[in-house]
């Protein structure tokens, strides 16, 4: 399957300039590569629009692009390493906008020619009308598959399901009944979006294991669970759906289990990775998902996701929970939530990663070994103290997020801080952050760049952390 990630904001740039004005109009998006554990994955990067003036319209075919126009854009891609995708508006289509026959003739040969133009990248093409599009890739010559759904990543993320893959029974699942008192806030399209979503969670401790069960709750149906660990009887106070007969278990399946319960077996899809972050199936996974939570503890996994959700086109959910205590006296508690869109500032904007602790968990176990013999580790091994209810709220938090950025029930917020208690105040309170994009952001530079960033750089490391 195939499909394909676009940012808010250049959708709203395409959508205007398509439908701004009159008859048939052009553009192309410019795409990163990744694959998936279910096919291809497009990442858009950029719009390119075809101005009217850049139409033949004294030829056999009444719209047509002029040769070196076409002959930039291609140029374009091939400089960067590019995909493209063709976007051309059809009207009056009612919500099934589908390619004309002339549209199929002329696809079948240009499509073959870009793609040797390209070295073999693959070319897809959208026709859109004012509620929906139409999607073919070709991922060789020959006969193209449809495209499966275009996920519009930003403050009112969705997931569109093409009225090509909409024949061929790949569309949204229906509205559960169990919802009726959520569709009296989100109403049936709210509802629907959030069915419509697939979710990945890095993670199944004892904040992911909350994240999973309320995504559950709320209609969520498609889940990819990737965590190396298995239950120890120390996890049994926070980890939910967990008992003492789980000892020793994988925490995937403990999640999966109470998934199961709260959704039923035959409504779920589910993908359970017991793995590292870093290895090659989990990246796969990942990458066939709408939106990764990540519920891990420590900033090596929180650079590598954030970085993910970049070059994905991805949005990210991440969130922490700490506290700080002396001798059965607490000093500091509290959370965070952080959300990274496509189009907004990511974690090293926000200042949340701390690059001395990610580049300890990210090295070798020789390496760390080292860095504690020598005095350089900021306690970042100790066992912290953790208890359920400090990692409900900020689960609770993180997916009430989500639920916001899938519905549009309100502008979703980038940083929002959990206090239970900290230095300067006594009184529990959840506090928003102003934070913006940093323009020389290198996390932020890797945007849709697909596997082209080489996630097996991480691969390569040979020791494992935990979520």
């Amino acid at each position: 399957m195939t499909m394909i990630a676009v940012p808010e904001s250049i959708w709203a740039n395409a959508q205007a300039h398509l439908f701004g004005g009159e008859g048939e109009r052009f553009g192309f998006f410019l795409a990163g590569i990744a694959k998936s554990a279910d096919g291809l994955r497009l990442c858009v990067k950029e719009f390119v629009p075809i101005r009217d003036e850049d139409i033949e319209t004294d030829i056999e075919i009444p719209r047509d692009i002029k040769l070196n126009v076409l002959l930039g854009v291609i140029n374009r891609a091939k400089r960067t390493a590019s995909a493209l995708i063709e976007n051309h508006n059809h009207f009056g289509s009612s919500g099934k906008p589908t390619f004309s026959s002339i549209d199929h003739e002329g696809l079948k040969e240009f499509s073959t020619y870009v793609m040797k133009s390209l070295d073999g990248r693959p070319y897809a093409a959208l026709v859109w009308d004012l509620k929906s599009v139409d999607g073919l890739c070709w991922e060789k010559p020959g006969s193209p598959r449809a495209v499966s759904r275009v996920v519009v990543s930003g403050g009112n993320q969705s997931v569109i399901v093409p009225t090509s893959a909409r024949t061929r029974r790949l569309g949204p699942r229906p509205v559960d009944d169990r919802a009726q008192r959520q569709i009296l806030l989100l109403g049936n399209e709210g509802q629907a979006r959030i069915g419509a979503s697939r979710i990945a969670i890095v993670g199944l401790g004892g904040t992911g294991s909350h994240v999973a069960q309320q995504l559950a709750h709320l209609g969520v149906r498609d889940f990819v669970l990737i965590d190396p660990d298995v239950v120890e009887c120390s996890n049994l106070n926070r980890l939910i759906g967990a008992s003492s007969t789980d000892i020793g278990r994988p925490k995937v399946q403990v999640a999966e289990r109470t998934l199961q319960r709260i959704a039923g077996r035959k409504e779920l899809r589910v993908s359970p990775l017991q793995c590292d972050l870093r290895d090659s199936r989990a990246f796969g996974a990942i990458a066939s998902s709408d939106v990764v939570f990540g519920c891990v503890d420590n900033d090596g996994a929180r650079l590598i996701l954030n970085e993910i959700s970049r070059a994905l086109v991805l949005p990210y959910i991440d969130s922490s929970c700490g506290i700080q205590a002396k001798e059965g006296s607490l000093e500091e508690a509290g959370g965070r939530v952080a959300l990274v869109q496509p189009d907004g500032p990511c974690l090293d904007c926000m200042t949340e990663i701390d690059r001395a602790e990610a580049n300890y968990f990210l090295s070798s176990p020789e390496k760390r070994a080292q860095d504690r013999k020598l005095g350089y580790v900021a306690g970042w091994d100790v066992k912290a103290p953790s208890v359920v209810s400090f990692n409900g709220v900020v689960a609770s938090a993180a997916v009430s997020e989500f639920l916001l950025c899938v519905t549009g029930l309100r502008p979703t917020a980038p940083l929002v801080y959990y206090y239970v208690r900290s230095p300067d105040a006594d009184s529990q309170r959840m506090v928003q952050r102003k934070v913006g994009k940093i323009p020389e952001c290198y996390s932020c530079s890797l945007a849709g760049l697909g596997d082209a960033i080489g996630f097996e750089r991480y691969s390569s490391r040979s020791t494992a952390f935990g979520c």
